[in-house]
């Protein structure tokens, strides 16, 4: 599997192994907006959560998908809306709430019992991006809220980003920078289960974390690089006068005067030095 959204295929064949285009993610398409004629602004028509987007079914008890808004992973307080959508499925049963308490139970495990079952409860893999994208970016509003679990058997779970607003030193409401060596995990301000949880995902694979660290280092992935090519290709999508019309109608933005293409390429190049020994990189000769 190339993507998390290619685990929904395994093992399937015929017609049920047939791609649908879901991308399992939340993608962007550059657009400029005018409502009556007027210029409103620039961004992004965007594949949203839809359901579809992530292959699952409406209405089945083992098809979960949770987008977290606040949320204790600990607890996983499906009861209340406002921490937890429950996305699907849409009929809430005594099946249904049997996998919200087996992840319970799992989260709670001590750090023995809990690096013993993570193999057969989470993909490693993805947990291991996930933890990685979120150090790398410092993503510091996408640990408690932004985050949208799922599983599609009910038994193994799959963490997926959405909403990285604060990202690159910037904070989530975009009127400050984080310090480069600030850890969204340790410093953040989460609920302690859910840095309880993570703590004991980087005790149980910190070996495995640091290798795959590694490879996404020496192949130019994590880099300042890659970084400034993304950079350069969101801004390519614009022109100048449409950032110029952007600033005009939204003068009040609260990152326009403290953020800045320099501003994330000078901030990422300290990060990196901090996420070399956050995973104890060295490189390659």
């Amino acid at each position: 599997p190339q993507r998390e959204i290619d685990f929904y295929y395994e093992g399937k064949t015929g017609f049920d192994a047939i791609d649908t285009g879901a991308t399992g993610l939340p993608k962007g398409y550059p657009c400029v907006l005018y409502i009556n004629n007027s210029f409103y602004g620039i961004g992004d028509i965007t594949i949203g959560k839809k359901r579809k987007n992530y292959n699952m079914a409406k209405d089945k008890p083992n098809n979960i998908y949770l987008a977290l808004n606040n949320c204790d992973l600990l607890t996983l307080n499906v009861e209340d809306e406002s921490i937890v959508e429950v996305k699907t499925p849409a009929t809430i049963t005594d099946e249904f709430n049997g996998y919200i308490q087996d992840w319970r139970d799992f989260a709670n495990l001590s750090q023995t019992e809990f690096t013993a079952a993570l193999p057969s409860k989470l993909n490693p893999l993805n947990v291991i991006d996930y933890y990685i994208l979120v150090q790398t970016l410092c993503l510091s509003d996408c640990l408690n809220r932004n985050v949208l679990m799922q599983t599609w058997d009910g038994n193994k779970w799959f963490f997926m980003p959405y909403d990285l607003k604060g990202c690159l030193g910037i904070n989530p409401q975009g009127n400050a920078l984080l310090d480069y060596d600030f850890d969204p995990v340790v410093d953040g301000s989460i609920h302690q289960g859910t840095k309880d949880f993570w703590i004991k995902v980087k005790t149980a694979l910190q070996a495995e974390m640091n290798s795959r660290y590694k490879a996404l280092r020496d192949q130019n992935i994590i880099s300042l690089s890659c970084v400034a090519d993304i950079l350069n290709e969101l801004h390519s999508k614009r022109t100048e006068s449409m950032f110029k019309s952007e600033w005009a109608k939204w003068s009040g933005l609260p990152s326009k005067n403290i953020s800045s293409m320099n501003q994330m390429m000078t901030w990422f190049s300290d990060r990196i030095t901090w996420l070399d020994t956050h995973f104890s990189y060295t490189k390659t000769q």
